[in-house]
């Protein structure tokens, strides 16, 4: 029977849905064992923990459900930091469905997402950074998100913001110090002290929120339009970049009505490339709905590719390279210096320069180095957080920095940046975090 413990013992198939080759449920509680026996028709002693058992698998009304391969790993070595087990079964989401129903209609509870990981770091097995980066490891889509996530995984870059988060305690302790022995203004070598130590911390804040935006670069879609007016090659240069014929190319004028987008990537990067119609007057409703469309789209951009075909004075914002199509065709006056953008001269229909474009989509994007030091945040929640202690310390040091600075409105500010970097860290272990953390996980993880 099961235990009836206070913690539940949760189920989840933890490949994806659908058919396949074989599929696999996870379990973790208390009962794990219980519940493997059970399915298994053997006693719980005939697991030993870590072996992979091959077993015929059962029913509650003793029907053979499949052959499937069991494994059982005992706290607090497992995932989750608890019991935990693992059934091998055939990919059939009928056979999934029939061993989830009967361990469920015995007393296992299906698992939401994220369940399995927030065990994890509640047992104490990862800390919260390490759990994101779990996360952000599954929806990967380049080279570069896997390798910095599995950097935060296995080299634990949560030690550099606690480094970060105890230099500030020490500053903090120094300044609560101050306040209780005396009731005097402070020296203004003390206030001269505070302002070092608190614009260095404020640099390294500084660092991270910097590397963080350049490694979105690679983590996160990049959003290219490809902007001009009609009949310059945009299509063209859409498919050209695809290496298939994904959109509609044609003489006349006006023929992409809305924008298009396929996924495509650039030396790493991910791009979301995106064709639109081309910008002109127009009464055709339509057509002009499709401008409209074009316009919204250059607002949402990272980067524009404007293609022009012999002359084109549209002036835009944002950060664009002008691309110069029908090289092959058309004797353009090429300028290297003096230009508001970046140059490339092509041909999308024979292929000449696209290796160049490339090259300048991939630098306008990255930028032309590295940064000295991997980002320690990849999520937009840490973003934030760090973001709120460094705002916090950019307040302590303009109150330094006045006439005459009320020092407990500074060892205020402190505390303010400590929290910060406490909920970034997990270690306020509040729930709203932790729902925010885990809401976007797949099951069975």
């Amino acid at each position: 029977m099961p235990r009836g413990d206070d913690i539940l013992t949760i189920i989840a198939e933890s490949t994806p849905p659908g058919q396949g080759g074989i599929s696999i449920i996870r379990m973790s509680g208390p009962d794990s064992l219980y519940y493997l026996s059970k399915i298994a028709k053997t006693k719980n002693t005939s697991f030993v923990p870590r072996r992979v058992y091959h077993r015929k698998l059962w029913d509650q009304n003793n029907n053979l459900i499949d052959h499937g391969l069991i494994t059982f790993f005992k706290s607090p070595s497992s995932y989750t930091g608890e019991d935990a087990g693992e059934i091998s079964c055939h990919g059939s989401p009928f056979i999934v469905e029939r061993i989830l129903s009967y361990l469920v209609s015995i007393g296992a509870s299906i698992a939401p997402p994220g369940e399995y990981t927030k065990r994890a770091f509640l047992n104490g097995k990862l800390n919260l950074l390490q759990a994101e980066a779990v996360g952000e490891i599954i929806s990967a889509r380049t080279k570069r998100a896997v390798s910095l996530n599995l950097k935060i995984l296995d080299e634990n870059d949560a030690g550099v913001l606690k480094k970060t988060k105890q230099d500030i305690v020490l500053v903090a302790s120094k300044v609560e110090h101050a306040l209780d022995i005396s009731d005097e203004d402070l020296s203004g070598d003390f206030v001269l002290g505070l302002l070092k130590s608190i614009t260095y911390i404020s640099e390294k804040l500084k660092t991270y929120l910097e590397n963080y935006e350049h490694n979105q670069r690679y983590l996160r879609p990049q959003v290219v339009v490809l902007f001009g007016k009609p009949n310059v090659g945009k299509s063209t240069l859409f498919n050209a970049l695809l290496k298939k014929d994904r959109a509609i190319t044609s003489a006349t004028p006006g023929t992409t009505r809305d924008t298009i987008e396929h996924e495509i990537f650039i030396g790493g990067v991910c791009v979301r490339l995106i064709d639109t119609a081309g910008t002109r007057e127009t009464s055709e409703r339509v057509e002009a709905e499709g401008v409209r469309r074009t316009a919204e789209a250059v607002l949402e951009s990272d980067l524009i590719l404007h293609v022009i075909e012999g002359v084109d004075n549209i002036e835009l914002e944002g950060q664009k390279i002008k691309v110069y199509n029908k090289n092959d065709v058309i004797k353009y006056k090429k300028q290297t210096t003096g230009q508001d953008a970046p140059s490339v001269y092509i041909s999308a229909k024979s292929g000449a320069g696209l290796e160049a474009l490339k090259e300048k989509i991939y630098t306008s994007l990255v930028g032309e180095k590295e940064p000295a030091s991997s980002s320690v945040v990849t999520t937009a929640r840490q973003l934030q957080a760090l973001k709120n202690s460094q705002a916090s310390l950019k307040k302590a040091l303009d109150i330094l920095g006045s006439a005459a600075p009320q020092i407990e409105l500074v060892a205020f500010e402190l505390r303010a940046s400590i929290n910060a970097l406490s909920d970034l860290l997990g270690s306020t272990n509040t729930e709203n975090i932790l729902e925010n953390v885990f809401e976007n996980f797949c099951v069975g993880k």
